[in-house]
């Protein structure tokens, strides 16, 4: 209330707006309270630390700016991702030739890009797909999956598909609705199949 009447003088205010303030006020609070640790970028966070334990990193995101954790400040610095780092292409070549054990991509790469363990790669190892956030549409989540799990692969190729989601109603829905339209979108194809 004290924060309402600091902005805006009460009788200025109906009852739907007085509400919406509080709430957005309350937000604002919440987000005062989050650790000062947390990450602006975590993608770039993550990265910072996989390739601290030695670990080589390739990126399909499209992003054209990014964050550098590892800097002598020990402050995140502003960056432009160049030509190289942005090139589908280029990265994904580097991930099937090995350069790079490990590819971060988001639906930028859900189509045009093969990521299995193909016979004739060089890095044909296993593949593990980890969804950090996942898509909304099925069919990007399909596609998406599919990267690591075309035709083509090594004999006893057994990709292997994880999901982070965080223990919250809102994301149990989101999974929940998720895995309802890939049943039904499996029990289409069979159903085309026959």
């Amino acid at each position: 209330e004290e924060m309402i009447s600091r902005h805006v003088a009460k009788e200025q205010l109906t009852e739907e707006q007085g509400n919406t303030l509080r709430y957005y006020f309350s937000v604002l609070e919440l987000i005062e309270q989050l650790p000062a640790s947390l990450p602006a970028s975590p993608i770039d966070y993550v990265q910072s630390k996989v390739e601290a334990r030695g670990v080589k990193m390739g990126e399909l995101t499209g992003r054209e700016l990014g964050l550098s954790y590892n800097t002598q400040s020990g402050m995140p610095e502003f960056r432009i991702r160049g030509k190289e780092e942005r090139n589908r292409r280029l990265q994904a070549d580097r991930f099937n030739n090995g350069d790079v054990k490990c590819l971060l991509f988001n639906s930028a790469a859900a189509e045009g890009v093969s990521l299995h363990a193909h016979k004739d790669f060089k890095n044909n190892e296993d593949r593990r797909t980890i969804f950090w956030q996942v898509p909304g549409d099925i069919n990007v989540y399909t596609q998406m999956g599919g990267r690591s799990h075309r035709s083509g692969a090594r004999e006893g190729a057994s990709p292997d598909y994880r999901v982070i989601c965080l223990d919250t109603p809102i994301e149990d829905r989101q999974m929940a609705n998720l895995e309802q339209k890939e049943g039904s979108l499996k029990a289409n194809v069979k159903a085309d199949r026959e």
